[in-house]
């Protein structure tokens, strides 16, 4: 006996299941809205970077021991990535794991807060483009660039020294 064709036809969003973290990138809040940061920093650990691909064996680690140092179950943690679930001091609490920063480190960020801001407004626009554009080079662009750096460095150090010794102003 033949076996009958499939006449089902596939309902519409089925299929591969958006990946929550890809969601969690894509907000648009995710830079202001402190818990969907927070979210996203464990969705991170638990399941990779960007980039970054973990065995199931690393992520089940990852999970046993996040989920130890919080006193709750695997499912908490899943509840907190996916739905924002929980309490914003476990939410904390998984944070200072995540990123190995402590309470007291935080807090003299903060008092050198006021401090570093009067640094940054002190730079001028063409200093801070200069930053913003090194910090989006790649690794090998910015060998590139301090190579140059260091070739101009020697020029103006030769060229100070030329002057020196015929002692031209």
């Amino acid at each position: 006996m033949a076996k009958k064709p499939n006449t089902h036809k596939k309902r519409p969003g089925r299929g591969r299941r958006a990946n929550v973290v890809e969601g969690l990138r894509e907000n648009p809040e995710k830079d202001t809205n402190i818990e969907i940061f927070m979210q996203l920093m464990i969705a991170e650990y638990l399941v990779g970077k960007e980039g970054e691909i973990l065995s199931n064996e690393e992520k089940a680690k990852r999970r046993k021991i996040l989920a130890k140092h919080l006193g709750r179950t695997e499912q908490t943690l899943k509840n907190m990535y996916l739905y924002g679930q929980g309490s914003l001091q476990q939410f904390f609490k998984a944070a200072e794991f995540i990123l190995k920063i402590g309470q007291k480190e935080v807090i003299n960020f903060l008092r050198a807060y006021p401090y570093i801001m009067s640094k940054l407004d002190s730079i001028s626009e063409a200093k801070r483009r200069l930053y913003y554009n090194m910090e989006k080079m790649t690794e090998e662009e910015l060998s590139l660039t301090n190579d140059l750096l260091e070739v101009g460095l020697k020029r103006n150090r030769a060229m100070r020294a030329g002057k020196e010794e015929l002692n031209i102003d």
